[in-house]
């Protein structure tokens, strides 16, 4: 019986050793292979809303598409939902080969990827953050990876910026052209309204035998 206990207890120790160590090497294993994160930060402050009054100012919308020095809109969550929008990950895509590093085919996967991947967040100053997380390929703890993943990060953030600056800039070219055909319209309507009513005042004077005040002042000169 105590040869039975012996045994049984050297077999529990061997067990609890050989877990152990295969344990071990499976987190280191783990630890290497892994791949890594790395998640970049770019910060945008959209500008203060400027009111512009007059002509001039609904006219002059097309020079202040700048996200830096435009007059555009400042409210920072309506900016974090151009970020996320399928058109800012279209600019993205179109400019950062993603679907290589997502490893899919087509854009839409690609947009499917990019959109659900992007990291946006609205302080409490109005300040935008942009995040994109970069993996590194498994085994990819050494320093090349490791800078290539952050490199590949900080692009994207970047091209995020720039794709909200774009998508800024052609909504207020779209609204400034809106503005002036609306202007050309009115002006145009106003002129033939001007026309006509200079036709019927001067069939008035035909029918009446009538002449205009300065006529007839000329008139009583003469």
């Amino acid at each position: 019986m105590k040869l039975i206990l012996l045994v049984l207890q050297k077999s529990i120790f061997k067990m609890i050793v050989l877990s152990g160590i295969a344990l071990v090497i499976y987190t280191v294993v783990l630890y290497f292979a892994y791949p890594l994160t790395f998640t970049s930060l770019a910060t945008v402050l959209p500008p203060e809303t400027q009111k512009a009054t007059g002509l001039a100012g609904m006219l002059g919308a097309q020079d202040m598409g700048s996200l830096i020095t435009g007059g555009a809109s400042g409210n920072s969550q309506l900016y974090a939902e151009i970020i996320k929008s399928r058109s800012a990950a279209n600019y993205v895509i179109s400019r950062v080969d993603l679907k290589e590093y997502f490893g899919v085919k087509t854009n839409e996967e690609a947009l499917v990827k990019t959109t659900g991947n992007v990291e946006v967040e609205v302080s409490k100053e109005g300040m935008i953050k942009i995040g994109f997380p970069i993996k590194t390929g498994y085994f990819g703890r050494n320093d090349l990876d490791k800078k290539k993943a952050a490199e590949f990060s900080a692009l994207v953030c970047n091209t995020f910026v720039n794709a909200l600056d774009s998508i800024n800039r052609n909504n207020l070219h779209n609204k400034a052209k809106l503005t002036r055909q609306f202007i050309e319209g009115r002006l145009t309507q106003t002129k033939a309204e001007l026309d006509s009513a200079e036709l019927n005042y001067a069939k008035f004077q035909k029918e009446n035998k009538t002449l205009s005040l300065p006529e007839q002042l000329k008139a009583s000169i003469e």
